[in-house]
């Protein structure tokens, strides 16, 4: 049974839109466990980055030292706009900022020095603040077209499934 008691089971659109079109947050339910993933990728990417580079240079504590920085500003960053934005720091987006500073100096962790990082990680914490809220209030009717071509989609062709998966299994070699 879906949470939202809704007839099909299926996540409707109300559950993460107001009717007035707001969105809705949904909460972490364990912040700390979220930190601890952030916290495993952010270990695992200085791997990532080092192991990444096309050949074996002498450089890869100056890859780890630029990633490290990106992050790190990132997140520094990306909890400074939430607290003046929201009045209040928002722990989640910053795990948030934090992984779009690792994205961010993925590509160019190797040519970069430590201030082209700090700043590549302070555009990154700043860009996913605003991200996250542009896709919340302006994309939102990209959420109701999806809804309705997966409802057209899918509720329409169930009744089919079981033809199609039959004359599959009847065709397949075994």
């Amino acid at each position: 049974m879906c949470p939202c008691r809704c007839k099909n089971g299926r996540t409707s659109y109300r559950k993460i839109y107001k009717k007035e079109g707001k969105p809705v947050a949904i909460p972490g339910h364990n912040l700390p466990l979220g930190a601890l993933g952030v916290f495993i990728l952010w270990f695992c990417w200085f791997g990532f980055n080092c192991g990444s580079t096309t050949a074996a240079t002498y450089n890869l504590g100056d890859i780890a030292m630029t990633t490290n920085l990106a992050a790190a500003a990132a997140t520094l960053v990306t909890l400074i706009v939430t607290w003046v934005r929201y009045g209040k720091p928002d722990i989640s987006m910053t795990m948030n900022g934090a992984l779009a500073g690792l994205v961010a100096i993925t590509a160019s962790c190797d040519v970069v020095n430590d201030y082209e990082a700090l700043f590549i990680g302070a555009v990154a914490g700043v860009v996913v603040v605003f991200a996250v809220e542009f896709f919340d209030k302006v994309v939102k009717s990209m959420t109701r077209l999806v809804q309705s071509v997966y409802t057209v989609s899918v509720e329409h062709s169930e009744p089919y499934l079981p033809v199609f998966s039959a004359r599959d299994a009847a065709l397949s070699p075994s």
